[in-house]
């Protein structure tokens, strides 16, 4: 590594006397070089700005840093709000708007989004053989809910009332005693089981059973706990599923069987809702041509309730405010809770707007809490480059959630949050924004626009604030909405815990991370790489990882002949799996993992073990004959197979060794004959009877013929 020089290693006494020196050779007529001749405290001052100088040159600066960690591919963790879940238990169906607050003391938590929850609940779950009664507060129970006999492969759950048409979503919390890695998307994941959800009810005037569609399966197919969202088209009739049984049920039915043990339920609940340690202190409702032209310009927000809000009318590619081009507008609650948007003058605006398409944004409604309202304005620009403006009295703003407007001498505009201005061309309307310390910068028309002249033109659109890893909370301890004239009647069950939750990364924790990551894999060159990558593949839970250089599936005469550019692994799960779904998933999802490591050359192959079966025969005179004598004979066998292939496959089974080892026991006289079968091609015997398995291999006794006399 090469060293880092010291920019910063002259003294201002030093530098002065370096300038005098130099002053004989350039300037002999100087002679008065006291401390009260201008020339002198010229020298000084151009002295001390090269010290200054030297202390900026001698550092690395901020901005460039960031390069270097994006260069590094270490990204910056931004503030991130704790979550957890609760269920909802209300007397009547009802919708909980998107922001709807439940607190803690000083802590807030919000709904991400707009949900209904339902005056119903579950009565009875079960698998195929048999349904039982359930109790929702009851959260120690430990079901399974498939198990691997065929007519086991169904899951009932069972409500006191018909569901509605609306999507429902239920919590599924698993016992996850297998300790998986996580997985993060659909798209990264081969699903290890596939199942179909199913209700009974009535399509097309036929009663039977039909299928649901899953909008959102955070469970991965039941295998981690989460939230299930399911919807349906037709009418729930009631079913019967055993005698005094009777209930409105749905099922999940496994098409394909692919978990290595059967998945252990200990409860579900329904009218789960993710609540977000966060406080909205204003938020962006967008409104489309087509809303507008429909008159559907209906919404759901906890926020809005505050009544505090801003209108503003897009006229080509500039907003205006309602109230500066004289459009009056409204909003009216409906009992259902939702906000309609009313605005006057429908036919100027319908030629305001002509020649926009269906999904244009007409209206943006900014809607405010009471206490940000005089808070929303940042500040004015002065057209100058690289302006900064700080926001006063907000703390841990959640990155994401910030939005702003910036307005000109024409009206407002969107202005886009960007990671860096470096990457910004010269007329885009953009600003970086640091949560750390609340300020936003503008560019210098060079990368990125100088905002325009103006009073009172940056104006908050979007923003919302979080404690961080305070808003970690105990189960059982958030019983209390903020709003209690409209959700009073509410109950509220907190079955689970508070997660997640953190500040943003600081620059000092940014460079501890570069450190740390100079031992990470980044990238599948050895066989030490391969086996780490592999064993952090996401949804999997694997025992053992083999990694085999230069050889391919079923090629012989390894390692004398090899496979050029070829490498294969060899996986085990956790514990010993019988069904091919389940080792097909892993086979999949540990080459798709390990493909975006490998170098671009590298062919890499992925399977599991091929067990081959090994007969044992002999005759072996004993001191004594009996049924302890055959367990011990057949126990140091097995045992001697097993711990042989413990921590590598494609051993080498001697036949000297085997034969020593039964020699050995005490109670062995001689031995007559022994003689290792094998009904496998792959595998090769040599003169000696020695069995050299293939390196992907093992090997397992089949039967033991060794008789006693």
């Amino acid at each position: 590594m090469l060293p880092l020089p010291n920019l910063n290693d002259q003294e201002l006494n030093s530098i002065v006397e370096t300038i005098m020196n130099r002053m004989n050779q350039y300037g002999s007529g100087w002679e008065d070089r006291n401390v009260h001749d201008p020339g002198v405290t010229f020298v000084e001052l151009l002295a001390a700005i090269k010290v200054e100088q030297q202390k900026d040159i001698d550092k690395i600066g901020t901005r460039n840093l960031m390069k270097f960690l994006k260069l590094m591919n270490i990204v910056p963790q931004k503030n991130s709000c704790a979550v957890t879940e609760v269920a909802l238990v209300p007397e009547e169906d009802r919708v909980i708007p998107r922001g709807t607050k439940i607190i803690l003391d000083d802590l807030i938590f919000e709904t991400d989004q707009t949900r209904k929850i339902y005056a119903n609940s579950i009565c009875f779950t079960g698998n195929g053989r048999q349904l039982y009664p359930y109790n929702p507060y009851d959260l120690d129970r430990s079901m399974v809910v498939f198990e691997e006999r065929e007519e086991n492969k169904v899951f009932y759950i069972g409500f006191q009332k018909p569901l509605s048409k609306d999507s429902i979503q239920l919590y599924f919390q698993l016992r996850e005693e297998i300790g998986r890695n996580p997985v993060d998307g659909w798209e990264s994941f081969y699903p290890l089981s596939e199942i179909m959800w199913e209700y009974y009810g009535t399509e097309n005037g036929n009663l039977g059973w039909y299928e649901m569609e899953v909008l959102s399966d955070e469970t991965y197919g039941l295998l981690f706990s989460g939230s299930i969202c399911l919807s349906f088209p037709g009418e729930m009739n009631e079913f019967e599923g055993e005698k005094d049984k009777t209930a409105f049920f749905i099922r999940a039915v496994s098409k394909k069987y692919g978990y290595e043990q059967p998945p252990k339920l200990s409860f579900i609940m329904l009218n789960s809702l993710t609540f977000s340690q966060k406080e909205s202190l204003c938020e962006t409702i967008d409104v489309t041509y087509q809303e507008f032209e429909k008159n559907e310009m209906r919404f759901w927000s906890a926020l809005a309730y505050e009544n505090q809000h801003q209108l503003y009318i897009k006229d080509k590619n500039y907003f205006h405010r309602a109230e500066d081009i004289g459009i009056l507008y409204v909003l009216k609650e409906h009992e259902d809770g939702s906000i309609q948007l009313g605005t006057s003058e429908r036919a100027r605006l319908f030629k305001n707007f002509e020649g926009c398409h269906k999904d244009d944004v007409v209206f943006r409604l900014v809607i405010y809490s009471n206490e940000f309202y005089n808070k929303r304005i940042i500040g004015s620009s002065d057209a100058t480059a690289n302006q900064e403006f700080e926001i006063q009295g907000v703390q841990n703003i959640l990155y994401d959630s910030f939005e702003i407007m910036v307005k000109s001498q024409e009206g407002w505009q969107i202005w886009n949050k960007a990671e860096t201005l470096d990457s910004c061309e010269r007329d885009e309307q953009c600003y970086i924004f640091n949560e750390q310390n609340g300020v936003i910068g503008f560019g210098d028309n060079i990368t990125g626009k100088v905002p325009y002249w103006g009073r009172d033109n940056i104006c908050i659109t979007s923003c919302a604030v979080t404690k961080a890893e305070k808003g970690w909370v105990k189960a059982f301890t958030l019983d209390e909405f903020q709003q209690k004239e409209r959700f009073g009647n509410i109950k509220i069950f907190h079955y689970r815990s508070a997660r997640g939750g953190s500040k943003g990364d600081s620059t000092e924790k940014l460079i501890k991370k570069l450190r740390s990551s100079v031992n990470e894999t980044r990238r599948a060159v050895n066989v030490t790489d391969y086996k780490e990558i592999a064993t952090k593949t996401p949804g999997l839970k694997l025992g053992q990882v083999t990694v085999i250089p230069l050889y391919k599936p079923g090629m012989r005469g390894y390692p004398e002949i090899k496979a050029e550019n070829a490498i294969t692994l060899v996986v085990e799960p956790y514990c010993r799996v019988k069904t091919k779904e389940t080792l097909e998933g892993y086979v999949e999802n540990v080459r798709r993992y390990v493909s975006k490591f490998k170098l671009i050359t590298t062919r890499l192959y992925v399977t599991v073990p091929v067990y081959i079966p090994i007969d044992i025969f002999g005759e072996i005179r004993v001191n004594t004959k009996g049924e302890n004598t055959a367990n011990l004979v057949d126990k140091t066998l097995r045992d001697y197979i097993d711990n042989l292939q413990q921590n590598m496959l494609g051993v080498t089974i001697y036949y000297g060794t085997i034969y020593n080892l039964l020699e050995s026991l005490e109670c062995t006289q001689f031995i007559k004959y022994l003689q290792l079968d094998f009904p496998v091609e792959i595998v090769t015997k040599n003169a000696f009877g020695d069995i050299q398995i293939p390196p992907h291999a093992r090997v397992f006794i089949r039967s033991n013929q060794i008789m006693l006399s």
